[in-house]
């Protein structure tokens, strides 16, 4: 694979395009901190609230325009929601979604 190679599989890439200029591999090319910073300050733009480390439970999107969220934290109601759950979790069957 020559030329572009932001967001490509890392096996599609040559060990030239993987290293640097420098001979390094890609470390530079994670943001620093981590990708939960980017998250924030997305969630800080849109003034939207964030709610990190929280187990879910159930999400109720029944009603329109109102959906509750319980946690391991509390229950949280909401307009929106962006559900981020990993395939994982899901094929648990460990949150409930009603309906």
């Amino acid at each position: 694979m020559q030329g572009n190679v932001e967001g490509c599989d890392i096996d599609e890439m040559s060990l030239e395009e993987f290293l640097d200029d420098k001979g390094e591999s890609g470390e530079d090319y994670l943001p620093e901190g981590g990708y939960s910073k980017i998250i924030k300050g997305l969630f800080l733009q849109c003034k939207a609230d964030l709610k990190l480390n929280h187990k879910v439970i159930s999400i109720d999107y029944s009603q329109p325009e109102r959906m509750t969220i319980v946690t391991n934290q509390g229950t949280f109601h909401c307009k929106y929601l962006l559900c981020s759950l990993p395939l994982g979790v899901l094929k648990q069957g460990s949150v409930k979604f009603i309906p």
